[in-house]
């Protein structure tokens, strides 16, 4: 005795098919296997599917129409082979020679005495029992915050 086909309602196939779900998804909502739904449902579902794409596509140029940027730049490099405009550019020295650049490098003398400088003043500071700053500053408008 051959076994009863289980009742899938196609009205719930067709809808879900209509916003892409997968064959895996479909059978899980309606309870039966992905083979049932190929075995049965095939030709419904890709129906189902193209209409969806109809739908989505009519909608996409409904928002275009009602003048929304975003869409009108989307469907126009979609299906007016519209791109970004793609520009180079060269930067050349005088007379299309090459850039002059300047060595801004801090010689390693001018570095050496910087650091003996700032390390002379740290010194001092630590010495003259430096703390971190309690809002009283030299202009006494300190705000106790430590800023």
């Amino acid at each position: 005795m051959a076994r009863r086909k289980k009742a899938i309602d196609p009205r719930i196939v067709a809808q879900l098919a209509r916003i892409h779900c997968t064959y895996a998804e479909i059978a899980a909502v309606v309870d039966c296997s992905v083979e049932t739904l190929k075995r049965r449902f095939v030709p419904l579902i890709e129906t189902s599917r193209e209409n969806g794409k109809a739908s989505l596509r009519r909608m996409q140029f409904a928002k275009a129409m009602d003048g929304n940027i975003t869409m009108l730049i989307w469907l126009g490099k979609q299906f007016l082979d519209q791109k970004e405009a793609r520009f180079t550019h060269e930067l050349t020295g005088k007379d299309g020679g090459p850039i002059e650049t300047a060595d801004l490098s801090m010689p390693d003398e001018l570095r050496e005495r910087l650091a003996q400088r700032f390390a002379g003043i740290a010194s001092r500071l630590m010495a003259d029992g430096f703390r971190e700053h309690s809002g009283n500053g030299a202009n006494g408008a300190g705000n106790g915050t430590g800023i």
